[in-house]
């Protein structure tokens, strides 16, 4: 019997400079998303894809979503991609380090995509 060995993927310095960039701005759930909403908005209409931004009542805050077409170009069998911007206020707590920041060259997402 073979043990699979798996490795551990190295992020390339464009995804760690990307997830730094993105862990930047303050998306404290009190807040506005709408800034970080806009960087992925225009980065995907780079890559030629076509998201959709859904402000909420007040227009304060945005959903986005994006598909991300299948290899023959339809949305049949495509990627959906959507998944919350905000982060639960930690206020009082007893952080030692700012939240904002990346803290190491690897990157690993568990559950709902906590960043650790």
């Amino acid at each position: 019997m073979s043990i699979a060995r798996t490795t551990t993927p190295v992020p390339t310095n464009r995804t760690v400079d990307w997830v730094s960039r993105l862990i930047g701005f303050d998306t404290t759930s009190r807040n506005s998303n709408l800034p970080l909403i806009e960087v992925v908005t225009d980065h995907a209409r780079g890559l030629g894809l076509d998201p959709v931004v859904i402000p909420n009542a007040a227009g304060t805050k945005a959903n986005l979503l994006l598909t991300v077409p299948a290899a023959d170009g339809s949305r049949a069998g495509g990627v959906v991609l959507s998944g919350h911007t905000d982060v639960v206020p930690v206020d009082g707590q007893p952080w030692s380090s700012t939240l904002s920041r990346r803290r190491s060259a690897t990157v690993a997402c568990t559950g709902a995509a906590a960043v650790t």
